[in-house]
């Protein structure tokens, strides 16, 4: 599976990577820096998965998720935030997510997220 990691922080970034279990590693890893750049990222690699930060100075995640569903409507886009009001969940969802992760991270929910992703794919 190709994931793409989307988070202006290389810190962040790196968290995420290092919450995905062993049993998963062996996917391939991609990252962008920002909203602008996940949408080009994602026209080169394709991914099976995005990982979406909401909070990016360039152009938010909302805005980034919106623009990769008009690229690819079947996209399948994880939104990521510590940000976890009621009314962020439902625009992230709104805009073309299909799960919302707290942040921080845990194994537990991203391999939830990963099975989830990984079923849909051998459908």
């Amino acid at each position: 599976m190709k994931i793409l990691i989307v988070d202006d922080s290389p810190i962040a970034r790196k968290m995420v990577r290092a919450s995905i279990p062993p049993s998963h590693k062996g996917h391939e890893f991609f990252e962008a820096t920002g909203g602008r750049d996940s949408i080009e990222k994602y026209k080169l690699i394709n991914p099976d998965l995005v990982l979406m930060d909401l909070t990016m100075p360039d152009m938010d995640g909302r805005e980034a998720i919106e623009a990769i569903k008009k690229i690819d409507p079947a996209a399948r886009i994880a939104s990521i935030s510590s940000n976890s009001q009621t009314e962020v969940i439902k625009s992230v969802i709104e805009k073309g997510a299909f799960t919302f992760i707290k942040k921080p991270i845990n194994a537990k929910t991203i391999t939830e997220v990963l099975e989830k992703v990984e079923a849909d794919l051998n459908s």
